[in-house]
């Protein structure tokens, strides 16, 4: 009897923890079926005034940011697309897919300029160099492998990765000189791009798959989102772990600052949306809509004042895409405290194919 009572005293202190951490519902500023599928990722434009918005369907668009109506349509990749880059000149968007190929884009014609299949798994992470003076793509992939290529895509190196965990997520520095990579056991090294070799394992862990990684605006700290449902803040100067918060109830699929890094939004399939204060992780407010759903990425507008959100679709027609306003007053724009430099140019590494394991999906 005793163990039935703490049994329904437990039930009962999670249940109001749920009910807690989820947001009464918000009605949106603006929602639009822009995705017949699950939308699945969001990448703002370098102007900061659009946002490309992908699908599992592989519809891939670029949005105004303040009406969420098409300025753009990319076709040629019909493959559920797992990841977005673009390049530091705006010109082109690399986009991942599940099935192991990547596709570059031309983004002024919307016209697709190549796609190449280079790994045996979902790509998970996409990146351009930094530098405007080589141009060079990478890519990683729930395969264990991190490739990278010239402009024409050619696989001119290849890494395979030191650990046989597969790789979920990937965002390169601004400085073009180092990739930092998560995965599937919660890991998050550091990867030199002239040669693809490991420089660091940051002190960051996650229990369980790194879903996803994003820079500050200085370029100094990075922030980690994982199915541990933590949001984590890493210094990278000093590798040192700096905040950590439990910022849902179930996984962390996105997590951005905002331009002048005085606020973070992240999102979950917790059925909510959170902006937190990125100085004590304290949560502002959250954004819910009256029917439970996935959120699979959300960003800031240039001026911080509305987040545009994708959701899981169940059924055509249904928004896909929604914008909230803030209510935040946000300060000037925070630029990289670094001068990128020229990155040398990579001697090809050619390393044999290792088994690929068969991961778990995000």
């Amino acid at each position: 009897m005793i163990r039935i009572f703490t049994l329904i005293a437990f039930l009962g202190t999670f249940t109001f923890s749920v009910l807690a951490q989820t947001a009464s519902p918000t009605a949106p500023l603006i929602s639009k079926s822009v995705h017949q599928q699950d939308a699945t990722f969001l990448l703002t434009n370098n102007n900061g005034i659009s946002v490309f918005s992908a699908g599992r369907d592989g519809s891939l668009f670029l949005l105004d940011f303040d009406s969420c109506s098409i300025l753009k349509t990319f076709t040629g990749n019909n493959e559920v697309i797992t990841c977005l880059a673009q390049s530091k000149d705006g010109k082109f968007l690399l986009s991942g897919y599940e099935d192991g190929t990547i596709t570059l884009w031309d983004i002024e014609n919307a016209k697709k300029i190549k796609t190449i299949r280079n790994h045996e798994g979902p790509v998970r992470g996409v990146a351009f160099s930094q530098d405007a003076k080589t141009k060079f793509l990478y890519s990683c992939a729930e395969d264990g492998f991190i490739k990278g290529y010239d402009r024409e895509m050619d696989c001119k190196w290849v890494l395979t990765s030191e650990s046989t965990n597969p790789l979920t997520a990937m965002v390169i520095n601004y400085e073009g000189k180092m990739l930092y990579v998560g995965d599937q056991n919660g890991n998050i090294i550091g990867v030199k791009t002239k040669d693809l070799k490991k420089e660091i394992d940051l002190t960051t862990k996650h229990k369980g798959q790194v879903n996803c990684l994003s820079l500050s605006p200085d370029g100094n700290n990075l922030l980690s989102g994982g199915v541990d449902f933590f949001v984590k803040i890493t210094n990278l100067k000093e590798n040192k772990e700096t905040q950590s918060w439990k910022a849902h109830t179930w996984k962390v699929f996105s997590a951005h600052f905002n331009p002048s890094q005085e606020y973070i939004v992240s999102s979950s399939n917790d059925g909510n949306v959170n902006l937190w204060d990125a100085k004590n992780n304290q949560l502002i407010k959250s954004f819910s809509l009256a029917k439970r759903t996935t959120f699979s990425s959300a960003v800031f507008s240039k001026d911080s004042k509305r987040i545009m959100v994708t959701s899981q679709v169940t059924k055509p027609n249904l928004p896909s895409n929604y914008i909230w306003e803030t209510g935040l007053t946000a300060g000037p724009e925070v630029k990289p405290s670094i001068i990128i430099e020229s990155q040398e140019t990579p001697k090809p590494i050619f390393n044999s194919p290792k088994k690929v394991i068969k991961p778990k999906t995000k």
